[in-house]
């Protein structure tokens, strides 16, 4: 069993080879070696490092995510075409997607936020779209007429 400082440091070593190397396989393989666990427990520690990160964006628009998102992308690929090594860049931006949250499809926008509204902010909302034709009909149909 691990303490929780040594696991803090773990998380930390495997933290920074991702940012050195990439996420590939050879990397997860090595780094189980180095700590003297399995792939599985090194998978383990990469989803706790995707919830730490995660937990760090909370909070933060998704689309100032997903603009960050593109320039770490682009960083990528500059790195992958400078050393040749192209496999850890699918493998990065997977794990890239699943932290920030731009895996998933953009909901579509809603202009009009009337369910955040009160019952008097809706009325004085109603008030200024309404003609007084409309207010009359809403009235007849609140009393049943």
């Amino acid at each position: 069993m691990t303490t929780k400082g040594e696991r803090y440091r773990r998380l930390s070593v495997l933290e920074r080879a991702i940012a050195e190397r990439g996420w590939s396989l050879q990397l997860k393989r090595a780094i189980a070696a180095e700590f003297g666990v399995t792939t599985r427990t090194v998978d383990r520690y990469k989803a706790d490092l995707i919830d730490v990160y995660r937990e760090e964006l909370e909070g933060e628009p998704l689309e100032a995510r997903r603009a960050e998102f593109i320039g770490r992308l682009r960083g990528h690929q500059r790195t992958c075409l400078t050393t040749g090594r192209m496999g850890p860049l699918a493998a990065m931006l997977a794990l890239e997607s699943r932290i920030t949250g731009t895996d998933t499809p953009p909901q579509s926008r809603v202009e009009d936020q009337m369910g955040a509204l009160t019952r008097q902010q809706l009325l004085e909302e109603l008030a200024d779209d309404l003609s007084s034709e409309e207010v009359e009909r809403l009235r007849k149909l609140k009393g049943g007429a």
